[in-house]
């Protein structure tokens, strides 16, 4: 008989499956997919073989976007995914939402999964960033793989926002099934082996529903970590920065973020803009928010930029604005900008979900709050912020210090 191992080895493997492409560019998923990737590439005890969903469906357009022909097929995959909703959520019937833990992944990638996933030597554990890989949880299952799950958000709270919150609530159907949809998700939770949040409201919510979770924070790591302390480099001597140039960002795209910058422009318009400010408001879609048709002078709406060139606005800002009112998750922009040391006027909201880093003031929810803020930084010196490190270093390795238990375990008997 042998005698257990107790170091893991480069002959074991951990699979990572994301939704959004792991790249140092993009989106807020972007950046948490990448740090997800980076965290597990760092470990250095095992080899690493990544899925991205997003990637795939790109390079197999055929196989995302096939239909069936012929009419009756059509009727039939109808009657399947309808089927399928209604018995996860009989509420769906009379109130359809925007979430499912079972959306359907494509054949192909389901199979080429299973490929991977059932080689030798079995993978010590698999991570995975949304329950909607529930097909490929299964196999982990079947193969004795355990699977840490790492979501975004609590997706059904997240995509069902508008049915839930009050204030935009179209149907008490719709409510009933958005909250079903949340029961739905928690059961998914259950069937992990680790969970692993990257909100401290979202972890707290699901402690207190009875399930162990783990707070896993964003920060930014890698290519991205890089490009923000090059950033802060450029702002050390103050030479780069504009005073009075606020800028805030953020996708229109994202529901929370659309509704909490109309929010922020309906104060402007009923409290003003304070004279000497120039804000930029920059990110998907903002050059169509409501009200963006009679903004006062000094304000502009971009849209989108590109990498280059949101790094030299960055470079050149007096401060960023955050002013979100409502939402799930958490802003990965606010470590990022605290890594780049540049000041941030943000609501206290979204401070709830991490552990505040040092760049940030707080501004109550009040437009009159917002034209104080905004003028009284627009007059200050403050143009850089330090204690990034400090902060950082307090962050726990959560993903990390999972990992290595379960490479532990698989190593000791191999």
């Amino acid at each position: 008989m042998r005698s257990p191992v107790s170091t893991p080895t480069l002959d074991q493997r951990i699979i990572v499956v994301t939704r959004h492409s792991p790249t140092p560019t993009g989106h807020g998923g972007n950046h948490r997919s990448y740090q997800i990737l980076s965290d597990v590439r760092g470990l250095a005890d095992a080899r690493v073989e990544s899925f991205c969903l997003d990637d795939w469906e790109r390079d197999h357009p055929s196989a995302h976007n096939s239909h069936p022909r012929d009419p009756l097929s059509r009727v039939r995959a109808s009657v399947r995914y309808r089927w399928d909703r209604i018995s996860r959520n009989p509420f769906w019937l009379l109130g359809p939402t925007n979430f499912t833990t079972a959306p359907g992944l494509p054949d192909s990638f389901v199979h080429e999964y299973y490929e991977v996933a059932a080689a030798q030597p079995v993978p010590a554990a698999c991570v995975m960033d949304h329950t909607l890989f529930g097909a490929l949880h299964a196999i982990n299952h079947e193969l004795k793989v355990p699977t840490i799950l790492c979501p975004q958000n609590i997706d059904s709270l997240s995509q069902n926002l508008p049915l839930l919150a009050p204030e935009f609530r179209t149907s008490r159907w719709r409510a009933y099934a958005g909250v079903t949809d949340l029961i739905s998700e928690l059961d998914a939770f259950r069937s992990y082996d680790d969970l692993h949040l990257i909100s401290r409201v979202e972890s707290s919510i699901v402690a207190s529903l009875g399930l162990q979770s783990s707070y896993y924070p964003y920060v930014p790591v890698a290519e991205i970590r890089q490009r923000l302390l090059s950033i802060r480099g450029q702002r050390v001597s103050g030479k780069s920065v504009e005073p009075g140039l606020l800028v805030a960002m953020g996708s229109a795209r994202h529901y929370p973020t659309r509704k909490s910058l109309e929010w922020f422009l309906r104060g402007i318009h009923q409290s003003g803009f304070p004279e000497g400010v120039t804000l930029e408001i920059v990110g998907h879609d903002t050059d169509t928010l409501a009200g963006s048709e009679d903004v006062p002078d000094g304000i502009r709406l971009r849209g989108w930029l590109g990498q280059d060139e949101l790094d030299d606005l960055l470079m050149h800002a007096h401060a960023v604005l955050i002013p979100q009112v409502l939402g799930f998750g958490t802003l990965t922009r606010l470590p990022e900008l605290a890594c780049a040391g540049i000041p941030v006027l943000v609501t206290p909201y979204p401070t709830y979900a991490l552990d505040p880093p040092p760049n940030i003031t707080t501004v109550e929810s009040d437009p009159k709050a917002w034209f104080a803020a905004m003028d009284a930084m627009a007059r200050s010196n403050a143009t850089l912020v330090g204690g990034y490190e400090e902060w950082e270093s307090r962050q726990p390795s959560t993903l990390t210090n999972s990992l290595r238990t379960y490479l532990s375990s698989r190593a000791a008997y191999a």
